[in-house]
């Protein structure tokens, strides 16, 4: 079965293909491109998403020939919202097996009791805490004798008219029978192990203008939130505080934490835009810059969650998506989550076959989640976008799906926490030596005649390009 993914981000747009023999998967080929129409996660021109949608598409079927049989689509956060239903059903009062049609009625009567508002279309409803007769958190009540059961479900719904935006651009971009995934959902598929998934957790993904916010407690979502807020809004603090452009601001937000550590009299050199006089800023008053948006983030992130009724239902935080590459995000999370234990740290997920560098990379988790979700790694049952419900046990196709996990991988480490207050890329950079950073500082540096040039710009970027991955 081969899949294709599609996740619509505000700043790049990025698709994969892979195939899935029944017990894992493999990729085929991932591409992506540069996104337009699409800002702060939401539609701005039909037109230009459209395009940018079948630009990312064609690039990533380049060269292939295989059929597509099953299509993933994200949906940002800025469109969902989050609702919850219960539904309590008599079976027979001397008690009777219950069915999958027990589960899915159950599941439709969740969605009638909830307070969905008229213009809201759920696109999934997704059931936890079962109970059946006086048994609490059931995690499967498939065959159980009762004769009474009793569920709640998270209902994630988005707007009629957005929804039908997407399915328009979607369609100009002759992308057919597709189902619609909620973004922060194919992050917590991807990005959670057993234990987090089993005892709760906050998951949160912050990528260039959108932050998700998710809690994962008995074995699903329970509540989400979102954020416009990214890591495109601490390249335009630093833009405006530098009076620099967009560009140079984003190469030194991608660099400065390389010199977290050194004195204060380290400088970057750069030019003002418009000017020809090189000018010089510290790291110190670079990190202050990033530091109050950073600070910002986190606390309006746990204000929101504190500020719900889920709190006590989590005591660990993964922190996933591109902003948070940026820095000791751990260290920084961990007192703004009231000291709950908090990793970045990506793992490969052990579904996937071989070896690419996007398994351990944040900013695709939620690809890499959506290509899990068409392949059967979704909660045990759930109503999807297309009003069909899933579970594992449906299809024979599926049977060979078990429940993946990565904690194999986190055992192997010797001695080392699972949850780390230090990233281990910023180990890595804390080991650089003087004359390596001397060497990136002067990559840093760009001239008023290569300022107008593009192509030697570009030359530039890529030495500090090639120096990042050898460190990593």
């Amino acid at each position: 079965m081969n899949i294709l993914a599609i996740d619509l981000g505000s700043s790049l747009i990025k698709v994969a293909i892979v195939s899935f023999d029944g017990e894992g998967i493999k990729v085929v080929s991932v591409a992506n491109t540069q996104t337009y129409g699409i800002k702060s996660g939401k539609i701005t021109s039909i037109n230009d998403a459209s395009n940018s949608i079948k630009k990312a598409v064609n690039k990533v079927k380049e060269n292939l020939s295989i059929n597509i049989d099953k299509i993933a689509v994200s949906v940002s956060g800025a469109y969902t919202n989050s609702v919850t239903g219960y539904a309590d059903i008599r079976l027979d009062a001397n008690g009777s097996a219950i069915t999958i049609k027990d589960i899915e009625k159950a599941i439709n009567a969740a969605r009638t009791s909830a307070d969905i508002h008229s213009d809201q279309i759920p696109i999934h409803i997704l059931p936890y805490r079962f109970r059946a007769n006086n048994t609490d958190n059931i995690e499967d009540p498939l065959g159980m004798m009762a004769s009474s059961f009793r569920l709640e479900a998270n209902i994630i719904t988005m707007n009629k008219n957005d929804y039908e935006n997407i399915k328009q651009i979607l369609s100009n971009a002759d992308i057919k029978n597709y189902v619609l995934v909620s973004s922060i959902y194919a992050n917590s598929i991807y990005c959670l192990n057993n234990d987090e998934r089993e005892n709760g957790v906050a998951i949160i993904d912050c990528g260039s203008q959108v932050c998700d916010i998710a809690i994962y407690a008995y074995n699903s979502i329970i509540w989400m939130y979102y954020f416009p807020f990214g890591s495109w809004h601490i390249t335009s603090d630093i833009a405006k505080y530098l009076t620099a452009s967009n560009e140079v601001a984003d190469k030194i937000k991608l660099q400065f934490s390389l010199f977290k550590d050194e004195e204060n009299s380290t400088h970057v050199e750069y030019y003002k835009t418009g000017s020809q006089t090189l000018d010089r800023v510290s790291v110190e008053s670079v990190s202050k810059c990033v530091n109050m948006r950073l600070t910002e983030m986190l606390e309006c992130i746990y204000a929101s969650i504190d500020d719900s009724p889920y709190e006590k239902f989590f005591s660990r935080v993964v922190l996933t998506g591109g902003c948070f590459k940026i820095d000791n995000m751990a260290e920084r999370a961990t007192p703004k989550f009231n000291n709950k234990a908090v990793r970045t740290v990506i793992e490969k997920n052990s579904v996937f076959y071989g070896d690419n560098e996007i398994f351990t990379m944040p900013e695709y988790t939620c690809l890499l989640g959506l290509c899990m979700y068409s392949c059967g790694f979704h909660t045990k049952y759930e109503l999807n976008s297309s009003g069909v419900l899933l579970t594992r046990q449906k299809t024979t196709e599926l049977e060979k799906i078990i429940d993946f996990s990565i904690d194999k991988e986190i055992e192997t480490k010797n001695n080392t926490s699972y949850y780390t207050n230090i990233d281990v890329k910023e180990q890595k950079l804390l080991k650089i030596e003087k004359n390596d950073k001397d060497e990136v500082l002067e990559s840093l540096k760009i001239s008023s005649n290569e300022e107008k040039s593009e192509g030697v710009f570009a030359k530039s970027w890529k030495k500090v390009c090639a120096y990042i991955e050898r460190i990593f």
